[in-house]
């Protein structure tokens, strides 16, 4: 995953429903991230199978590391006579347990499998991810 958006350094100075400023604007600050999810899976996938087909469903623990790294520059958190800032962010979780959940279906040696990973950061990590669960399709041709 990557990033590069700029955005209001505070949250309380947006209003979501009006898409403006509460009160006056400040400028915008430059956020640059990246980073992965890497993971073993241990699941256990029952199916059915009729000739040719076979539909599977898959459920497991996920146990999984974030790598996340973001650079905030432009940061002015109170007024335009205010020098900027730059912050530097890194996920601190390390490893930890999450879940997996999927479906595979299957004709031959042709196989669709989807995967749902929750992979939600603690509440006490100083650098969290933008994302909160992953989502994985793989298709798969069997020699």
């Amino acid at each position: 995953m990557h990033t590069d958006a700029q955005a209001v350094p505070l949250d309380a100075n947006y209003n979501v429903q009006t898409k403006a400023c509460n009160g006056p604007c400040l400028p915008l600050a430059n956020y640059h991230g990246s980073g992965h999810e890497a993971g073993f899976i241990l699941s256990l996938e029952p199916y059915y199978q009729t000739g040719n087909w076979r539909v599977g469903i898959e459920a497991g623990p996920f146990i999984h590391k974030t790598v996340w790294s973001e650079d905030v520059s432009n940061i002015v958190y109170h007024d335009w006579q205010t020098d900027p800032i730059s912050l530097h962010y890194a996920s601190s979780d390390g490893w930890r347990v999450g879940a997996v959940v999927g479906a595979t279906a299957s004709y031959k040696n042709l196989s669709l499998v989807y995967q749902h990973f929750f992979v939600k950061p603690t509440s006490n990590n100083s650098g969290p991810p933008i994302w909160h669960s992953v989502d994985m399709l793989i298709g798969r041709y069997r020699f």
